[in-house]
């Protein structure tokens, strides 16, 4: 039936992450352990931290002018 909820599966939760995924989407998030979130660009070790979504975003737009300003 369409628009009946399966109660066989719990609703999915949208990762905090989500709203900024289209902007970096070579890159792939998670939180870790220590509770902060981590990125990492697909195929090398350019990586980046943040305390929320926020901050995240913020140091991967970093990480990107780091490597744009590399010989």
């Amino acid at each position: 039936m369409l628009g009946v909820p399966d109660r066989r599966f719990p609703p999915v939760e949208v990762p905090d992450w989500w709203p900024y995924a289209a902007e970096f989407t070579h890159w792939h998030v998670y939180r870790g352990t220590d509770q902060l979130y981590h990125a990492r660009l697909a195929l090398t070790d350019v990586t980046a931290r943040g305390e929320d979504p926020v901050d995240l975003r913020d140091m991967i737009i970093r990480a990107i002018g780091k490597l744009r300003d590399s010989p």
